[in-house]
């Protein structure tokens, strides 16, 4: 790049702008949107596995809890995470019970395996059963654990015994008894929730398009001559002028004046952007670059040698990209297929 190119970064970033905008945000139009009871059923019909439409798969388990005894509990940890070890030995030597023998053959087919809580009580231990339980609810007399509902999840028909299962206070073997499928919730329930959600994408939409309308057409009167303000009042659109300020300074924790920042160092004073989407807020923005000033020049040596480094990096990799590509096509070379993720040196 030329000292002309990299003086006329400097300037977008940190030359001082002053800006209008106008802003449309989706609430407005997501309360005016209007959907039909013929769009709710069809959207119903069309998705019957989408799971808001659907019960919740729910099971039921067998299972066996090994867990530490009040003493062990307030033990320190080197010794409490003994005496865990201990519980997951005997949880262990209890799981492979039901696993089959594995020398068995096809011609000669392993009996089956133990009823789950009938061993359980022949050795001693105290099974129990839940009542049926979704994924994401505790089963009723058990520590809450993500651990136990995601293992009882994970349980097939033709694998029914989990593995040893860590619960914060001891371990667990689980075998599944039963599932409840998941099953279509009636219209009526859910149509409640179809129409907010169909509000919702209608409306966005509606702001996505009113936003690219008023974009081409305040650029259109920009370009003739117009002031932006006074374009904007003509369609009904309320334009707001923020503070000067640098664009390269713009606080972290205002994304919105970030975002703004970002899109403006691609315009041109005078320049109109097209929709500017907000993700701090879910608005959009018809940006205007209302002028931009001179940058503090105190900074452009700083500035020109991170720039010239950046555009450096970036040849660096194209070259190394093209050359390893040439070279994979040697005789007698291939390229290994994580080669880019080993670093330049390898």
């Amino acid at each position: 790049s030329s000292a002309h190119d990299v003086s006329a970064q400097y300037e977008k970033f940190y030359g001082p702008a002053t800006v209008s905008f106008v802003t449309f945000d989706p609430k407005s139009f997501i309360a005016t949107a209007r959907v039909t009871p013929g769009e709710i059923e069809a959207e119903y019909k069309a998705h019957p596995q989408n799971p808001a439409y659907r019960t919740k798969e729910k099971r039921k388990v067998d299972y066996v809890l090994f867990l530490l005894s009040p003493d062990q509990a307030k033990l320190p940890d080197p010794q409490k995470a003994a005496a865990k070890d201990a519980l997951g030995q005997k949880a262990l030597d209890f799981a492979l019970v039901f696993q089959p023998e594995p020398s068995a053959t096809a011609e000669s087919a392993p009996p089956p395996p133990p009823d789950f809580l009938a061993e359980a009580k022949k050795r001693g231990l105290t099974p129990a059963t839940t009542d049926f339980f979704a994924v994401d609810t505790p089963p009723a007399n058990v520590p809450p654990s993500p651990a136990f509902n995601n293992a009882a999840f994970s349980l097939t028909k033709d694998n029914t015994i989990s593995k040893v299962v860590e619960l914060d206070n001891g371990v667990a073997v689980l075998h599944l008894a039963e599932i409840q499928p998941s099953d279509s919730r009636p219209l009526e329930e859910v149509k409640a929730d179809i129409l907010k959600q169909l509000q919702q994408t209608k409306g966005l939409q509606a702001e996505q398009l009113a936003a690219q309308t008023a974009s081409e057409k305040l650029r259109i009167e920009v370009a003739k001559g117009g002031d932006f303000k006074a374009a904007a009042a003509a369609m009904n659109l309320k334009a707001e002028t923020l503070t000067s300020f640098v664009p390269i300074k713009a606080p972290p924790s205002d994304q919105r004046l970030q975002t703004t920042a970002y899109a403006i160092t691609s315009l041109t004073s005078g320049q109109v952007s097209g929709p500017v989407p907000v993700q701090a807020d879910n608005t959009t923005l018809v940006l205007h670059l209302d002028s931009r000033g001179n940058a503090d020049p105190a900074g452009l040596a700083d500035f020109e040698h991170r720039f010239r480094e950046s555009q450096d990096q970036q040849l660096r990799t194209l070259v190394y990209a093209d050359w390893a590509n040439w070279k994979s096509k040697q005789p007698g070379t291939h390229k290994p297929p994580d080669l880019d993720a080993y670093g330049s040196v390898e």
